[in-house]
């Protein structure tokens, strides 16, 4: 049996003579295993979690295999795909390409599932699901960590002292927001007993993204465990109850991505940790550029690139639900946090190097900016982060899911205080995970001294972010907090039997047209490593990754989600094209 197969714990290709799983993996060696194990690539996050191609039972790439035989599609031909882990990324990517090549849609297999509301197929199948998610599969045995069933107690608590809620309490809660004419802030989902999940219409809202990714972990989740009969209501912003426009006050338990301390909504994971892809990308790349350079090696500054965004809050009564966010300025920019550690970073150069990146938000102040040696104009890509020991965290406007690659770096968290609450806030601790910083960064150069006179138990909580984000914040992971919030939510929210019985009314999808989209230049088993060594394949690196809006000075060189413009339904295509021409990895 090849590799696919195997059933063996943590990473199969890490295990020779006497070094296995038990040998190597096991805590009571220390939080990274035994270090007799481990050298310049061989490594605690490397080998003992189980890569996807690996964790998934061996019939399902044996059925793979099958149907990309006798597929006629050029790129279930191409010879990359005989390596499992390209197989691995190439069937568990969401597309119809996926979905017909790996597992027969349309060819007498799995079928490809379909939106209930629209009629729009989803990019995948059920098979699709009972192959790509082996780790959720896992957690469902296991039962959720404390820390998730504590976040969700908190936020639940008082909603289930006051309910249970009909469909005719959320009907009310939508004439509310309608009447404030904030209709597009808020969006019901419909899950009926059977198996359809019915929604508002995505296309009023400006932040479609959670919506999608919502719709596909619904869909995931109904098909692997089954969802209670119910209805819910999301918000469709980046935050509740942040900004200078009042908002509506919750009379029924509704979904938010982030909340100041005193609101009550309830914590869902954040909208990119619910994507298919996104997660597993990030870690695969970090992980690559993780064991290139070891802590020892690592400069000994705090590393930070971003936007000038960031909310400043004023002083809020401790009942209210409201934090107003002051207004950046030429002449307020100083105040805000990341303006703080920006101009820090000028008075410490040898402590501190934190600079605004080149796509300016508040392009009165960029003048100011770029007079001050405070913007540069490029985007440091995640991987160059691990050359340093210690890095910022900051929320923007919101939350920022950077948090997640960063916790990935093996490098040493500093996260400043906010007032604004995420799901993971029960999961993530201060000292264990992270070095805390005052939101105001007045402390920041006395951690800043604890962590280099401190160096092992830095190294530690480094490890121990890392081990937390790949265990915890995982797309399986984050699919399965969202399970677990369900079977709770659905006790509070009791649709009576003629609510059930109603049908929603089907939403209408214009035909596609030209829309900004982000370029994911690392997608479908590309990465820089293949694409970008212009020793290995000349000026313009490796000719076989570029087609259309892919090319080499867009994704070696610049910014690899540069936004462009994309045709929907063309966009697939150039992804499919691509896949023709790669080369596996040396």
């Amino acid at each position: 049996m090849d590799e696919i197969g195997r059933s063996v714990a943590g990473n199969p290709s890490c295990w020779h003579d006497i070094f296995d799983f038990d040998y190597c993996c096991d805590r009571r060696h220390g939080p990274t295993g035994n270090s007799e194990c481990w050298d310049g690539y061989y490594n605690f996050n490397h080998c003992c979690y189980t890569p996807l191609h690996a964790a998934a039972p061996a019939e399902c790439w044996e059925e793979a295999r099958h149907y990309l035989s006798k597929s006629e599609d050029a790129a279930a031909k191409h010879p990359v795909l005989k390596e499992p882990a390209n197989l691995a990324t190439f069937c568990c990517h969401a597309s119809s390409l996926s979905s017909n090549a790996c597992w027969g849609a349309g060819r007498g297999g799995s079928p490809e599932l379909q939106d209930a509301s629209t009629g729009e197929t989803l990019g995948f199948t059920r098979r699709h699901i009972d192959c790509c998610f082996p780790e959720l599969q896992k957690l469902a045995k296991s039962g959720p960590p404390q820390w998730m069933v504590n976040q969700i107690n908190q936020d639940l608590k008082d909603w289930e002292n006051r309910g249970p809620f009909t469909g005719r309490s959320l009907d009310e809660m939508e004439e509310a927001y309608e009447k404030l004419g904030r209709a597009a802030n808020i969006c019901r989902f419909r899950l009926r007993s059977g198996g359809e999940i019915f929604h508002c219409d995505f296309s009023r809202s400006r932040y479609d993204s959670l919506l999608h990714s919502l719709r596909a972990a619904l869909q995931i989740l109904h098909e692997m465990f089954g969802l209670p009969e119910m209805d819910l209501l999301v918000h469709t912003e980046e935050y509740y109850g942040v900004g200078s426009v009042s908002e509506v006050d919750l009379t029924v338990p509704v979904l938010v991505q982030a909340q100041p301390a005193n609101c009550r909504g309830i914590l869902m994971p954040w909208w990119a940790f619910l994507q298919w892809d996104w997660t597993r990308r990030y870690r695969e790349r970090l992980e690559q550029a993780s064991r290139e350079i070891q802590w020892e090696d690592r400069a000994e500054v705090l590393f930070w690139r971003g936007s000038d965004t960031g909310c400043l809050h004023s002083d809020v009564a401790k009942e209210s639900c409201s934090l107003a966010c002051a207004t950046w300025t030429p002449n307020t920019w100083p105040l805000f946090p990341r303006s703080k550690l920006v101009l820090a970073s000028s008075l410490f150069p040898s402590r501190i190097d934190a600079v605004f990146t080149k796509d300016t938000v508040h392009r009165d102040c960029q003048e100011v900016y770029d007079a001050s040696g405070l913007r540069v104009a490029e985007i440091v890509p995640p991987e160059a982060h691990v050359l340093h020991k210690y890095l910022a965290y900051l929320d923007g406007t919101s939350f920022s899911d950077r948090l997640f690659w960063l916790l990935l770096t093996d490098s040493l968290v500093f996260r400043a205080g906010s007032s604004i609450r995420v799901w993971l806030d029960a999961g993530l601790e201060a000292w264990k995970h992270y070095v805390p910083i005052h939101g105001n960064l007045s402390d920041l150069l006395d951690q800043l001294d604890w962590a280099k006179q401190h160096d092992e138990d830095s190294a530690r909580i480094a490890a121990e972010a890392a081990r937390f984000a790949k265990s915890d914040l995982t797309l399986e992971a984050s699919l399965f907090y969202l399970y677990q919030l369900l079977l709770r939510l659905s006790k509070v929210i009791r649709l009576t039997p003629d609510e059930r019985r109603a049908t929603p009314e089907k939403v209408f999808v214009e035909s596609p047209q030209p829309l900004e989209a982000e370029l994911d230049c690392w997608a479908l088993g590309f990465s820089p490593g293949l694409c970008c060594n212009v020793d290995q394949y000349g000026p313009g690196g490796n000719a076989a990754c570029w087609d259309g809006p892919y090319t080499f000075e867009v994704c070696c060189q610049g910014d690899s989600r540069t936004k462009t413009v994309v045709e929907v339904g063309k966009k697939n295509a150039h992804s499919q094209h691509r896949f023709n021409g790669l080369h596996p990895e040396t």
